[in-house]
């Protein structure tokens, strides 16, 4: 929500940034006008503590004078709005999972059922997203608004023989069916080279199976950068393998960038992103066949590679911020007036 917050907090609101844990080290700059309190809370890795954890974020909570104060709060992801839904409030509480509700767990899912209902009102970031909230209920709540996207290209970069991919290194993120597609049709694509950027729990295991299918110097894994437009802005397409998602927002600043993607059509964002043959191609979900063929297509057609990269810088002026701010000033002037 750093984007958001910052063009809130220059449309003259009072915000406030609530992170749960340690260290307060927002991934975007930031306003000057926006407030940032840690809750304290710490990364834990069993079940239990974790329990611990929340109930800590809790009494917080319940202390916060700046939630005390508030009169919207937006809850980024399930277990910040759970928690936030347990207390007794007088803000309006917009809930906004920037994740597929389908990769929750079966419990958190259960209590998202029992909780949900109780907010304002309910984002969905896709077309997708808001059919599947639709289908549990939620008609009353959801509002369609997708995540901003303000990345600013520079001019004049040469594109590189380099197919990007962005993102942590977790299952969710599939780089593991990107290294398999790769090693399908690293012999027929002598010259180009396959760059993730990210880390994360998998990263170790992800260099080593690189290693095992003998990839060699065609496949680099660089650490994530503040800088992703310079890594945009010279590759010659990004490559999606996700599992799941929410709202893929490397999929928008790669587009902002004229970079045409491939992806797995997976559940949620691509599709509603992505028009089939027109800014990118979409694959079979997990069909790791279906994703080198379609990385091969592109590369082996620089004119379609062109023709897509114009499209896709069209296709970006939809997630402006100054389109997805007014959408967001009409929800809260509706909340503010009921109607």
């Amino acid at each position: 929500m750093s984007l958001m917050s910052s063009h809130w907090a220059e449309q003259g609101h009072e915000v406030t940034l609530l992170i749960r844990q340690e260290p307060v080290i927002p991934p975007y700059d930031l306003d000057a006008r926006v407030a940032v309190h840690s809750l304290g809370g710490k990364e834990r890795s069993s079940r239990w503590q974790r329990l611990l954890e929340y109930w800590k974020a809790l009494r917080r909570l319940k202390q916060s004078a700046a939630l005390a104060s508030a009169d919207v709060v937006v809850a980024n992801g399930p277990w910040s709005a759970l928690l936030l839904l347990m207390l007794g409030r007088r803000f309006k509480l917009v809930i906004c999972d920037h994740n597929n509700p389908r990769g929750f767990g079966r419990h958190t899912r259960w209590l998202c059922r029992l909780l949900y209902p109780r907010a304002d009102a309910l984002i969905a970031l896709t077309s997708t997203q808001r059919r599947y909230y639709e289908a549990h209920g939620y008609n009353r709540l959801v509002v369609q608004i997708p995540n901003p996207v303000n990345l600013v290209p520079s001019a004049g970069r040469t594109r590189q023989p380099i197919v990007l991919a962005v993102g942590r290194c977790s299952h969710q993120k599939g780089f593991d069916l990107l290294l398999a597609a790769w090693h399908l049709i690293r012999s027929d694509v002598a010259g180009w080279r396959l760059s993730i950027i990210g880390e994360g729990e998998l990263r170790t295991q992800l260099e080593r199976q690189a290693q095992e299918l003998d990839l060699g110097s065609s496949v680099e894994f660089l650490p994530f950068s503040n800088d992703l437009a310079s890594f945009y802005e010279t590759a010659s397409l990004l490559a999606v393998s996700s599992r799941f998602e929410g709202f893929p927002l490397v999929m928008l600043e790669a587009q902002t960038c004229g970079l045409p993607i491939v992806s797995f059509d997976c559940d949620f964002g691509p599709r509603d992103i992505i028009t089939d043959q027109v800014d990118g191609l979409l694959c079979a979900p997990e069909d790791v066949g279906a994703l080198a063929k379609g990385i091969k297509t592109l590369i082996d057609a620089p004119a379609v590679r062109q023709a897509m990269s114009l499209v896709a810088l069209k296709t970006a002026q939809a997630y402006r911020m100054e389109k997805v701010g007014a959408l967001w000033d009409a929800l809260f002037k509706q909340l503010e007036t009921g109607r």
